[in-house]
């Protein structure tokens, strides 16, 4: 049984406009049409940056995510299990980057970078298929496919990319955050099939 305090906060948090989204121009919503990022609710992240990308980003395709300051966050926690809570993460933000290439291809290269690293955070990089966001050292991006004509190589100390000094667009950039550089460098190492990693030189 609820005690009165926490009845408040439940019939404010149920029937109130009191959460903002960017998403659709910007608008107050309730708590029952707010999406938060799963990461919100975890202890520690070290995905903030990341976390954020991915919350514009999915407010930018209609996803009506929010943002509220900490100590509202830890009362939503607090009363967690009795509220109804619609959460997103990793996995819906890959439906969203597939579903929207163009807004995707607008995106700052920055911004690239962080979606890319939140994209990969759970290591399902197979899920990348499809999705236009692998960073190539002629500056340009590439699509996840296992039905490329070409491999992307990783270059190492024993296999150098001078060794094909006019292919930079078969590379991986090594000038990238080294979060994304050990994501992807650890999917080539699985040989993971949409990537089409299957002659890729690396460590």
């Amino acid at each position: 049984m609820l005690i009165p305090f926490q009845k408040f906060y439940k019939n404010l948090f149920h029937d109130s406009a009191i959460f903002w989204t960017e998403a659709n121009g910007g608008e107050w919503i309730s708590l029952s049409s707010s999406v938060f990022m799963e990461k919100d609710f975890e202890e520690s992240s070290n995905l903030d940056e990341a976390c954020e990308a991915a919350r514009h980003f999915l407010s930018k395709v209609g996803i009506k995510t929010v943002n509220i300051p900490k100590f509202f966050l830890a009362a939503i926690k607090k009363f967690n299990g009795s509220l109804n809570i619609t959460k997103t993460n990793a996995v819906k933000l890959r439906t969203a980057l597939k579903n929207n290439p163009a807004v995707l291809e607008n995106q700052a290269l920055e911004t690239k970078f962080l979606l890319l690293e939140f994209a990969i955070s759970d290591e399902n990089f197979d899920q990348m298929a499809g999705i236009k966001l692998i960073p190539l050292a002629d500056g340009t991006f590439s699509q996840f496919d296992a039905g490329s004509i070409h491999p992307i190589f990783v270059d190492s100390v024993e296999h150098p990319r001078i060794l094909l000094p006019l292919l930079n667009g078969w590379f991986l950039d090594k000038n990238i955050p080294q979060k994304i550089w050990s994501g992807l460098t650890k999917a080539a190492k699985k040989n993971c099939k949409y990537f089409n990693y299957t002659s890729v030189l690396s460590h």
